[in-house]
């Protein structure tokens, strides 16, 4: 999987630790000691703030280790998972500097603690961080379904401080759905339908659909760059990329989106700037953008502002 094409899914660690099937709706107190056991400390009686994002509840909760490190630990609390958890402030730091190498093995080590043998099907790549002094490295286990699709096997992201190689932050994403669904239109057909809905001059293909599954839904991620048609209100940028969902098993539009200005330099797409996620695709409706701690987990973010459109 390219850099370009790479989709965040939120979802993470299960309670027992290992990447099986998404289990049920937890309580705080099963949250609070999920992540006490992830982080190796007490939270004592810390009130998590809880709040609805797309279809699931995430509890974050704010605590400071033993050293004095403000850290902060989300759970998804629908599905019994640890999603992240970030250490926001350091206490007392210093230590030697780590190489790049020395990084990703504590990258490594903190997946294998987390994820158990699961973490061994994990392909690594250091990407940017954009916090300075991090090294950040992502680990990605080989797409699963024909087609192959994004959703169905985990992702990893791991910040690492340069100064005494100690974890900054922790990401990781698991399927919430195990078997894939069928697949009843075709890469060429999505970027077909989508292509007709737009000025058919100068149009181009972005790049390869990317298949993504995620909680039962199934759908082609499609990028065309195409001139914006006169009296539109992004006329003035000449030409802007679209950006589109289509449904794989109807073949519908499920979303539409542009973003400004079209190809080149200033535009173009960079790995690991963050991440832009479609966590719900219900009823071809509105869709919620769920923004990751990563720099992947979803769909993309791009660098410009995305502006919706309506149909």
């Amino acid at each position: 999987m390219s850099a370009r094409t790479l989709v965040v899914l939120c979802a993470a660690l299960l309670l027992s630790a290992g990447s099986g099937d998404a289990g049920a709706d937890i309580t705080l107190d099963a949250a609070r000691s999920l992540g006490e056991r992830v982080m190796g400390f007490a939270f004592g009686d810390t009130t998590p703030d809880v709040r609805h994002v797309a279809d699931f509840d995430l509890a974050d909760f704010k605590v400071t280790a033993p050293d004095g490190a403000a850290c902060r630990v989300r759970v998804d609390l629908t599905n019994g998972r640890l999603e992240s958890y970030m250490v926001e402030a350091l206490g007392p730091s210093g230590g030697d500097q780590v190489s790049g190498a020395e990084a990703h093995d504590v990258a490594q080590a903190e997946a294998r603690r987390l994820l158990g043998e699961d973490a061994d099907h994990l392909a690594w790549q250091q990407v940017h961080s954009p916090y300075a002094g991090n090294f950040r490295f992502r680990g990605t286990a080989p797409m699963l379904g024909d087609p192959p699709r994004v959703g169905l096997s985990p992702v990893v992201t791991v910040d690492v401080l340069a100064a005494g190689g100690r974890v900054a932050s922790y990401h990781q994403l698991l399927p919430t759905d195990r078997s894939p669904i069928g697949c009843r239109v075709s890469a060429e057909e999505a970027t077909r339908v989508a292509a007709e809905t737009l000025p058919r001059a100068g149009q181009k293909v972005i790049e390869e659909p990317v298949l993504h599954q995620w909680r039962g839904k199934l759908w082609w991620h499609v990028f065309i760059e195409a001139p914006v048609p006169k009296g539109d209100p992004l006329e003035h940028l000449g030409r802007v990329q679209w950006e589109f969902r289509i449904d794989a098993v109807t073949g519908e539009v499920i979303e539409k989106a542009t973003q400004k200005g079209g190809s080149g330099p200033e535009s173009a797409r960079r790995p690991g700037r963050g991440t832009r996620s479609w966590a719900s695709v219900a009823g071809g409706g509105s869709v919620l953008v769920v923004a990751g701690m990563l720099g992947y987990v979803g769909v993309r973010w791009r660098k410009s502002r995305l502006a919706r459109l309506r149909g």
